[in-house]
């Protein structure tokens, strides 16, 4: 895409008075074109450079009917208001505000419900009170070179739990930090996925982790985003854990998917988040006893 108007604005230069019209939704974070042409006419960085935008008002609702307007000014003429709401029924959110409403979205391609995600966020939060029933999962990035450490617990509600304990920039420093954490917070159970993570096989089986095969990943992942759309995963808003739960998008394997990064980042974060929660809902959860009268 860069290429390609790059190419066409150069053979451009030698009309007088040449003009390029592109039309196009809002997009997300990775159009890089469209958001650095966007950024220019609404910057005036470029004379030469303006935009006509019609889109629903920042944080609208998606059931707004004046955004709806806002962003359609074909509504009544050449689209109905039940085509929209059909589209509010079937699209999800993320595609339903940059396709109707023309509003740019994080990311489109999502794995993950970031909606819900978002909406379970409490910066208070920790597993102080369910120190017990915490397990551990640690992945490594395929340039392996970020790691993160998440644990997860379930509540006696049956919700989940998650905290970020830990994120390096290299393997040597996470080899350096991660035994004093797993000390410190003695977890129930602790995995790794094979993989990037096998990088420090020795030090984590040492530490009493579990190597898991990819199947288990797969079934991680797919477990996880239906535990985050119907809002069951509590977190802090680790602002890493965050990005990597925003930008990861679903790839085939098997009969199933497993997260991928669609801009090419790293997801270690959102590994680690799944294979803690798929192992926190292993353990056995000790219910309240009913009063003897």
């Amino acid at each position: 895409m860069t290429g390609g108007l790059g190419a066409l604005s150069g053979t451009t230069r030698a009309r007088a008075n040449a003009l390029i019209l592109a039309a196009s939704n809002a997009g997300d974070d990775t159009s890089v074109v469209l958001n650095q042409l966007r950024g220019s006419a609404i910057g005036a960085t470029d004379p030469q450079v303006g935009v006509f935008e019609w889109s629903g008002e920042d944080e609208c609702e998606l059931d707004d009917p004046r955004a709806w307007e806002q962003a359609n000014p074909g509504l009544g003429h050449t689209i109905s208001e039940q085509a929209i709401r059909s589209s509010l029924a079937a699209d999800p959110p993320a595609v339903f505000r940059t396709e109707t409403l023309c509003q740019r979205v994080e990311a489109l391609d999502t794995a993950l419900d970031i909606t819900a995600w978002r909406e379970c966020a409490d910066a208070s939060l920790t597993l102080e009170s369910l120190a017990s029933r915490i397990s551990m999962c640690l992945d490594v990035s395929l340039d392996e070179k970020h790691v993160t450490l998440t644990g997860a617990a379930v509540e006696d509600t049956g919700r989940i739990r998650a905290q970020v304990f830990g994120a390096w920039g290299s393997i040597e420093d996470a080899r350096m930090m991660v035994p004093g954490i797993v000390r410190a917070v003695k977890p129930v159970s602790s995995v790794f996925f094979k993989g990037p993570a096998s990088a420090l096989a020795t030090d984590l089986r040492e530490l009493g982790f579990v190597e898991l095969g990819a199947a288990a990943a797969v079934e991680a992942c797919m477990e996880l985003a239906p535990l985050v759309s119907s809002r069951m995963v509590l977190h802090a808003g680790d602002p890493l854990q965050d990005a990597h739960v925003a930008g990861v998008s679903k790839v085939p394997s098997g009969d199933g998917w497993r997260f991928t990064r669609k801009t090419g980042g790293r997801c270690d974060a959102a590994y680690a988040l799944a294979g803690a929660v798929s192992e926190a809902r292993t353990q056995p959860v000790a219910l309240p006893q009913p009063e003897v009268v």
